[in-house]
């Protein structure tokens, strides 16, 4: 699989991936609702073309949607690829 990818420390990408998480609480541990917050921040900001934020939602949900696809595929190929797809639509 391997859709997203992680930033170096110094990287510029890192220093946008921060300002994500500054524009939320901290309260140490992440309610469901909060966590939803989270979420909607990377996808509104991976709309308008954050890349860093598009990786965040890939990290977060490619292994769960690969799985969902494998259960009903049965393929890894094809898993592999729908999973791909999904993302793409998204």
């Amino acid at each position: 699989m391997g859709v997203g990818w992680r930033s170096a420390p110094g990287d510029p990408l890192r220093r946008r991936e921060n300002r994500l998480d500054s524009a939320l609480p901290h309260t140490g541990v992440l309610t469901q609702k909060a966590e939803a917050s989270k979420e909607a921040l990377w996808v509104t900001a991976s709309q308008r073309g954050d890349v860093v934020a598009f990786n965040r939602l890939v990290l977060k949900w490619e292994q769960a949607i690969y799985n969902l696809s494998f259960r009903m595929l049965r393929d890894a190929d094809e898993a592999a690829e729908a999973t791909q797809e999904v993302f793409l639509l998204v």
